[in-house]
């Protein structure tokens, strides 16, 4: 509650965790091999996102933040990540984000993954969140299950597809 009345102190503390986390995760994975890729929850779509809107739409963290209710919903589809978590994550992210019509092209969406920095072997790779602070990094995700996230998330409110 503090945190989205913006109190300076709470947001002082979560900023100081946050790159004091980011900094451990870094120094364990200085070439972003393992477990630094645990950082990137959100970011596969979220990068697809502003790549496709011309980086002019959204800010980073709003990207993320759209990234993470795909991602999450993609989780759960695969059955990694329970419906009831899911829901947590849709409801912290409704709190935080802003109900916008900002147009997001579907196509040049999927599109841009394929350039994404963790793509290996011509396989996308995605950061997948199996519960609240556990993550998995999976390289079978669809084309379909991006879709349906997507469109979970317009029908959400967050963007609107072209």
């Amino acid at each position: 509650v503090r945190l989205l009345n913006k109190d300076k102190k709470s947001l002082q503390r979560i900023v100081r965790m946050s790159v004091e986390t980011k900094k451990r995760y870094v120094e364990k994975d200085t070439k972003e091999s393992g477990v630094r890729a645990h950082l990137n929850l959100g970011h596969t779509v979220g990068h697809a996102v502003e790549a496709a809107t011309n980086y002019g739409k959204f800010k980073h963290g709003e990207a993320v933040l759209l990234g993470l209710v795909a991602e999450s919903h993609i989780a759960m589809h695969m059955k990694l990540l329970r419906p009831s978590s899911f829901e947590r994550i849709l409801k912290m992210v409704r709190q935080i984000a802003k109900q916008r019509n900002d147009k997001v092209p579907i196509d040049e969406v999927l599109g841009r993954l394929t350039y994404d920095k963790k793509v290996k072997a011509g396989k996308v790779r995605f950061v997948l969140p199996t519960g609240i602070g556990r993550v998995v990094v999976r390289d079978d995700v669809t084309t379909r299950n991006v879709v349906d996230a997507m469109r979970f998330a317009a029908a959400d409110g967050l963007f609107s597809l072209t």
